[in-house]
């Protein structure tokens, strides 16, 4: 989806690698696009490329703020067009560009952008609502599985997290479900007759290391959420004494922006140490 060349891109690639991106990922505004895909053309051309593929019928868009930008997703045509690329690309509609979870999709991409911002576009992939499964016909979806894969000479490194994306509508409790539902899967076994092979459980065969959890909480009291998380996880009979095997991490989201370069950028549940909100 992405170009290594460091000269701008064709108004043709950006058209295949904006498809690619809408139906991977929902919607994005023309700016997360140019955040999304390196070295793109001028503004101008990017918007007469767009509103070329809504003439065509492959896209659509919606103004969802005040600001008057413009959110772009794909039509059922579009969706149609991609599926030999995409298998499943993100179904989308305006009801559900203009719907309540529209803010929690965009505020999950940003998530994913705030890494390319990090490390590069070429290094970094999510997915969202992946389902895994739990037993008993019962599965975890969390918003997005992010990935960032960093080449530093020799040596590859990077990592995986779970992202749950918070704005406020869930109570603690719920919250600290998902998480009593992360230390489920971490010892789910497709096959139950394995009961002492530790490379039969699911996620050894679905990620190289465990993902680490990460929270990030939208809205004026996401550091007091933050706070009441940990509170209630460090508290919590089906996980106590097992926290060490689930690295959960959390930051507002108005840090997300700096979170993966700034060293004070998350902190980690339920310990809450740093708190780079607080007179940092």
């Amino acid at each position: 989806m992405t170009t290594t060349a460091t000269s701008t891109i064709t108004g043709e690639q950006f058209k295949h690698q904006a498809l690619i991106a809408l139906g991977q990922h929902g919607m994005f505004t023309l700016d997360q696009l140019c955040r999304l895909i390196p070295n793109t053309p001028p503004m101008g051309s990017l918007r007469r490329t767009m509103r070329r593929l809504e003439s065509q019928k492959m896209v659509a868009s919606i103004t969802r703020d005040s600001t008057r930008r413009k959110t772009w997703f794909l039509t059922a045509a579009g969706v149609d067009a991609m599926k030999p690329v995409l298998p499943e690309p993100m179904r989308m509609s305006p009801l559900i560009a203009t719907g309540p979870t529209s803010a929690h999709l965009d505020g999950t991409n940003e998530v994913g952008l705030a890494a390319i911002k990090a490390v590069g576009a070429d290094q970094v992939s999510w997915n969202h609502e992946e389902a895994l499964p739990l037993g008993s016909s019962k599965w975890i979806r969390p918003d997005a599985v992010l990935t960032a894969t960093v080449v530093d000479g020799p040596t590859l490194r990077g990592g995986q997290w779970f992202v749950e994306f918070d704005r406020g509508t869930e109570a603690i409790g719920v919250l600290a479900d998902k998480v009593a539902n992360y230390l489920t899967y971490r010892s789910y076994r497709p096959n139950t007759m394995a009961k002492n092979n530790n490379t039969d459980l699911h996620w050894k065969q679905r990620f190289r290391e465990w993902p680490t959890i990460m929270f990030v909480f939208e809205g004026h009291r996401a550091e007091r959420r933050i706070e009441d998380l940990a509170a209630w996880i460090e508290t919590d009979p089906r996980l106590t004494g097992r926290l060490s095997k689930l690295p959960i991490i959390a930051t507002p989201h108005t840090h997300i922006a700096h979170a993966f370069t700034d060293p004070r950028g998350f902190v980690t549940l339920p310990h809450l140490d740093p708190r780079p909100w607080i007179n940092p």
